[in-house]
């Protein structure tokens, strides 16, 4: 076989991360091969397939089923459900509800139609919105393809799932795949949502490309259970699946492929077929990948689009402390050893970028050891580079300090997601993190005393349900964080995961947990389903019940709304909400083109849906106050102007600070007193605001 590339490295859908931050993996890989002589190429069918749906026939079916239902219940006129308003039938709870559901998802479809809603997928829209824009065509059914089983794989492919996505994709596929005829077509998968769509787009691709070699790689197929792993290659039209760090095997690989040669044996860390079975040999440590200055991407994006993207550059492998016992990241690498590439080389990845006009960046690193920020911190400064952001991960250490941090902040604005996960002393010492509270208690004095403001923005991980964890100790670690509010950005609250490959998996007696049953792929046990397709169901002394744990979650979200109070507007939001305005203050509200009015009909309920373009959620309010806010849409107020507008606009009853007050809870305050309400930079899978 002889095609015009050896190899396409495809990331399939769906990845609920915006589009704004494209995975890293495919261009590393890209990189690495076309460095060493091959030809290869990467296609973000996440990126691109959201794109070809808006131009789809199942798009404008979706948006005409929306229609069809707001003009059928909001018309309601037949047997009569409920009691009379206005003369006609009122609507049911449900249909109340399926009437506004309809009206929500026809001003997202209206909004992803347009040229701006376009723009906001690849500006980063919320992931919500994203989610529901992947959820129907995309296989986003929730648990049906968060954790699949080997049998509900074989299963879904069976019944013919997926054909309107691969009607929506066919063109992609056969203009950067089936064209060019590579001799490797690789799929990088980070989540467990992913495999079904990439079985069904690889089935497709062997029907086309018979002689090209099909392989699964990434994360997720490095993290399952090795019998998950060897039940992949059942599916006969997948050849071979690689595991753990993917560069040095793709270019064995390629060697072997360009000379025709199919076998793989003997190649470290490929799973593939042999006449005695599946097979696999692991690599020694030794044989690790080293990293080395051309061993990183020069991605390119159009000049229009690169200040909204989140770029990816590669700091490290492995992790410095490397001995939490539930995570399981250390294993993704052949080498668990930490191994760093050189700060002056980063630096000059990032001025590189920057002079192409990108912005935003993601340190790609376990935990950024604080040497190596400062470092890198001096190394940007060096380069006169001091208006970009950076994304990583950052460990509890004490060699963070005052000094340290603001080397950092110096050059640039940094978000770091602290993996904090508990503040008691024993839950720490279980999961082996390595530090004390009195340790996090400095580590926030020093941001405290630091007072960076964006510089500076902390995204904290709290595990709420650490096996053990008693009530008591829950309570205590909320009330520790309700101290920081004024030094954490947010707290990302997550529940405990087991899985199978981490320390605590492997060794669960020694943990005090017992497993409740076997979640191998060759269980077709229903109950299986889980978050990740390696996890495993476990009991354990201690804990509490859904209801306490629901209420701490609450409370998290409590903690995380006072922070927002305190810094949208620019530390505006709060003060309006307490009262706290002087009449001087110039209040300055969105254009009309920002929001839409959906009046409801009598049927189903007074007042209108405003629905601020962009947003993941419509708010019912009446329609005095929508007419109110369409005649400020877009003007800049004080209070003592404002008053004097509302008695010509109403009369005098109504209160300029409660109209101020009421457009900040429906997000109509664009700004007060020249501050910008913006989203706060934060990483992968975090927003500002949870849903609720």
């Amino acid at each position: 076989m002889s095609g015009a590339l050896d190899a396409i490295f495809v990331f399939p859908p769906p990845a609920l991360t915006s589009l704004a931050w494209p995975y890293p993996a495919p261009h590393h890989l890209s990189t690495f091969a076309n460095a060493r002589g091959f030809r290869a190429d990467v296609l973000d069918l996440n990126r691109e397939a959201a794109h070809a749906y808006l131009d789809s026939p199942q798009f404008a079916a979706r948006r005409g089923r929306a229609r069809a239902t707001i003009d059928r219940l909001g018309e309601h006129h037949g047997e009569h459900v409920g009691e009379h308003v206005g003369g006609r039938a009122s609507l049911d709870e449900d249909q109340r509800s399926s009437y506004r559901r309809a009206v929500f998802d026809a001003m997202r479809g209206d909004y992803f139609a347009s040229a701006d809603g376009r723009q906001a997928l690849l500006d980063g829209s919320r992931e919500t919105d994203f989610e529901w824009l992947l959820a129907e065509v995309f296989l986003y059914q929730g648990r049906d393809l968060a954790a699949p089983t080997l049998a509900e794989l074989r299963a879904s492919l069976a019944a013919g799932v997926g054909a309107d996505l691969l009607a929506i994709i066919g063109p992609l596929l056969q203009r950067a795949v089936v064209d060019p005829r590579p001799r490797l077509v690789g799929f990088s998968i980070p989540f467990s949502a992913q495999l079904l769509p990439a079985l069904l787009i690889a089935r497709a691709l062997a029907e086309q490309l018979p002689d090209a070699h099909l392989c699964f790689g990434g994360p997720v197929v490095s993290l399952l259970d090795q019998r998950f792993v060897e039940g992949l290659l059942g599916f006969e039209f997948l050849d071979s699946v690689v595991i753990n760090e993917g560069e040095r095997v793709v270019c064995q690989m390629l060697e072997r492929l360009r000379v025709d040669e199919r076998e793989m044996a003997g190649i470290d860390n490929v799973v593939h077929r042999s006449p005695t079975g599946v097979e696999l040999r692991r690599s020694p440590r030794s044989a690790a990948l080293r990293l080395r200055k051309e061993d990183h991407f020069r991605y390119e994006l159009p000049a229009d689009q690169r200040e909204s993207t989140v770029l990816s550059v590669l700091h490290s492998k492995g992790c410095y402390w490397g001995k939490c016992t539930f995570c399981d990241y250390i294993n993704l690498s052949d080498d668990p050893r930490y191994r760093p590439r050189s700060s002056d080389d980063v630096a000059d990845d990032l001025a590189y970028f920057r002079s192409r006009g990108f912005r935003q960046f993601d340190l790609i690193t376990d935990a950024l050891p604080p040497r190596h920020a400062a470092e890198l911190g001096a190394a940007l400064g060096e380069r006169g580079i001091e208006d970009i952001s950076i994304w990583c991960y950052a460990y509890i250490d004490a060699r963070f300090t005052l000094e340290v941090l603001r080397t950092m902040t110096r050059s640039a604005r940094w978000a770091l997601t602290i993996g904090m996960e508990s503040a008691n002393d024993r839950l720490l010492d279980y999961i082996a993190k390595g530090y004390r509270r009195a340790d996090i208690e400095r580590f926030f004095a020093t941001v405290r005393e630091l007072d960076a403001g964006d510089r500076l923005q902390l995204v904290v991980n709290v595990i709420i349900d650490i096996p053990t964890t008693t009530l008591a100790e829950a309570e205590e670690v909320l009330a520790f964080c309700s101290r920081y509010t004024d030094v954490v950005s947010y707290f990302n609250v997550s529940y405990f995961t087991l899985t199978s490959s981490s320390e605590m998996g492997r060794e669960p007696e020694r943990f005090g947990l017992t497993i409740l049953y076997d979640r191998s792929p060759t269980s077709d046990n229903d109950s299986a389903s889980h978050q990740q397709v390696n996890t495993v169901a476990f009991t354990a002394a201690g804990g509490f019940g859904a209801e306490d744990r629901a209420r701490l979650t609450r409370g998290y979200g409590q903690l995380n709304d006072e922070i927002r109070r305190r810094r949208q507007l620019g530390g505006w939001y709060g003060r309006i909400l307490a009262g706290d305005v002087p009449a001087s203050a110039r209040v300055r509200f969105h254009p009309r083109e920002a929001y839409e009015v959906h009046p409801l009909p009598a049927s189903v309920g007074p007042g209108c849906l405003l629905w601020i373009r962009g947003q993941a959620s419509a708010k019912q309010v009446s329609e005095g106050f929508a007419a109110l806010y369409a005649a400020l849409a877009g003007r800049e107020l004080s209070l003592t102007e404002l008053d004097a507008a509302l008695a010509e606009l109403v009369d005098d009853s109504v209160d300029a600070l409660g109209v101020i007050q009421r457009c900040c809870h429906a997000g109509l305050v664009a700004s007060v007193e020249g501050s910008v309400d913006t989203t706060i930079f934060l990483g992968r899978n975090e927003e500002p605001h949870p849903p609720a």
